[in-house]
């Protein structure tokens, strides 16, 4: 990382504390707890939010918060309170909303929320997600496989197929 990188990130305020209330709600939406672990179990929130707090640059943490306040001021003209706050039917129909907004800063936020909530669900727990192996349990691995075989989607290029 460059200096000039390192300066940028160290003046980047911290999420505040509606932001992370929405983002921790927005995760268990993406990744119910339907049937198994899921966003919860695998403490994908944290995973989450310690991502935009400490390893990503600036212009992506800034792109998140704003899609994050976009998903907000929606959240109060269709339900009246915050995202949080809204019930999980409301939750539903305001993401389903977000999907069909044609803005790029809310599509790029919705798909980087999705990819973080699955990398917080599927990464190596050392990492700061996949709680006590929940992602690779879910999965049906026995959880002590390296990280790149339990993402490898051709069978003959797995590790353990080899």
């Amino acid at each position: 990382m460059t200096a000039t990188a390192a300066a940028e990130r160290e003046r980047l305020p911290k999420l505040d504390e509606r932001e992370r209330r929405m983002l921790r709600a927005a995760v268990l939406r993406v990744l119910p707890s339907t049937g198994g672990a899921g966003a919860s179990e695998a403490g994908c929130a944290d995973y989450v939010i310690g991502t935009l707090e400490r390893r990503r640059p600036p212009r992506f943490v800034g792109e998140m918060r704003r899609g994050v306040a976009f998903a907000e001021s929606l959240a109060e003209q269709m339900a009246g309170e915050s995202f949080a706050d809204a019930s999980g039917e409301e939750q539903d129909r305001i993401l389903r909303q977000l999907q069909r907004t044609p803005h790029p800063t809310v599509q790029r936020f919705l798909r980087r929320l999705v990819r973080l909530t699955l990398e917080g669900f599927l990464c190596d727990p050392r990492h700061g997600g996949n709680r006590a192996r929940a992602g690779w349990i879910r999965l049906g691995l026995d959880g002590a496989r390296a990280p790149g075989a339990c993402l490898e989607t051709d069978p003959a290029r797995r590790p353990d197929r080899r």
